[in-house]
This record gives C-alpha cells, structure tokens and sequence, in this order.
C-alpha cells in the first residue's frame, strides 16, 4: 500500500537548524532564563485543513520548535518563534497572500517553511528570494534547483525519481511483488502514482488494485474495496 507518511518531529528539528544556521538576524530581543536571546521568525505555509493527518503539521513543527529553543549548544543567542498560515493545495494567489504578510506586517520572517506544492514554491519561492527568506520544503522537484531563479531554497527531500526508485527498491527487498495503490483523489497525488506505477511495473512488481479517496472519513471503506480488488 502507498500513501502519504506523517513527517517526524526530529525531521523538521533537522531542517529548521539547517535553514537558522543560514539566516540573518530578526533585531528582537526577548529574556529566557535571564539572558536575552535575538528572536528570530519563521513563516509556515501548511496546506490540506480539512485532512486529519496533515492538518496536524502546524502542531509538529511548533514541537520541533520548541524542542530546539529548549536544547543548549544549538541556539544559545536565538529564539526561534514560527507565524503561520494555510495556503490551499494548488492555489499559488493564496500562497503569494501569505507570503506579502510575513512581509509587510511585523515582525518580519526571515526563514519559511513551504509550500510544499509546486505550484506553489514555483511562483512563491522565486519572490522569497527578493527578500533573502531561506525556505525550505518537502517539495523535491528539479526545477528549484535552479540557483539563479532560487538562491535561497532548501530541499529537504530527495527529487521526485530518487523517492520513487528508493520505493520501487524498497518493494523489492522486502519481497512484495504484488502491491495495492491508495491515494486521494488529487491531480498531485494520481500523476504521482502514475509514475510510480510504472516504475514498479519495469522492476517486475503488480499492481494489483487502485483506490482513490475523495473523503478520508470513508478510509475503511476504500481499504475493503482494495482487499475486494485484489
């Protein structure tokens, strides 16, 4: 079965040190345990309210925040504090929305996470660079490696074909060679399993049956017609 994992809080705690280190100072000052630390603020782009998993990332990455602020050696002379928002899941307007009030309203932000769509990061990390924001994001695509259009974007993951051949590798070495599909109903998610698809198909692994969900609330029902299907 495919679908979409929970991102781990050491993961974002990862990426967030990673993407401080290269940031530039907010200028505000706040007392912790009677020495003043220089705040520095994040921006967050979270998409998919209405999903009960990913709704939670907001409430992971403020974890992960917190447990780096409370670590001694790591930012001793910062304090991290995170403003965010939803963007929508390919509304690249909406995202650009978001990203002018981490701008223009204070206190600015000087490192964002997201978006995660490429729809998205395309338009909305290409302005970020204007006002030197490091972003990074779950977002692998080769075209945000380009230096010139994205000098301050960070990806987190590995390219789209790298994820999808470690998949394909991973079938194969637990010795699944027939497989079940199940996705939500989004152009994302079913070019993905598209592609995915035919990877596994040239590494001699089935596909036996495809689900898609428009309701998450009707989970169990689309695991029986798998288990019908195949």
């Amino acid at each position: 079965m495919f679908g979409l994992l929970k991102a781990p809080r050491t993961f974002y705690q990862a990426a967030l040190l990673v993407c401080v280190s290269a940031a530039s100072n907010s200028g505000r000052n706040v007392t912790d345990s009677g020495s003043t630390k220089t705040v520095i603020y994040m921006g967050g782009f979270f998409a998919f309210p209405e999903n009960p998993f990913l709704a939670t990332h907001p409430g992971i990455v403020q974890t992960a925040i917190d447990h780096v602020n409370s670590l001694e050696g790591i930012l001793d002379d910062y304090h991290l504090r995170m403003k965010w928002n939803w963007t929508g899941a390919d509304d690249p307007e909406r995202a650009l929305e978001v990203l002018y009030s981490y701008v223009q309203e204070e206190p600015p932000v000087v490192i964002a996470l997201g978006p995660h769509h490429l729809t998205q990061a395309a338009i909305v990390n290409q302005v970020a660079a204007r006002y030197n924001i490091v972003q990074m994001g779950q977002t692998a695509d080769e075209t945000l490696t380009d230096r010139d259009r994205y000098p301050y974007t960070v990806q987190t993951l590995p390219n789209y074909d790298g994820k999808l051949l470690a998949g394909a590798a991973f079938f194969r070495r637990m010795g699944w060679r027939r497989v079940a599909f199940i996705f939500e109903e989004h152009i994302s998610f079913q070019s993905h399993t598209r592609d995915f698809r035919k990877i596994l198909e040239a590494n001699d692994i089935q596909v036996v049956a495809s689900e898609g969900i428009k309701d998450i609330a009707n989970l169990d029902l689309h695991l029986q017609n798998l288990k019908v299907g195949s």
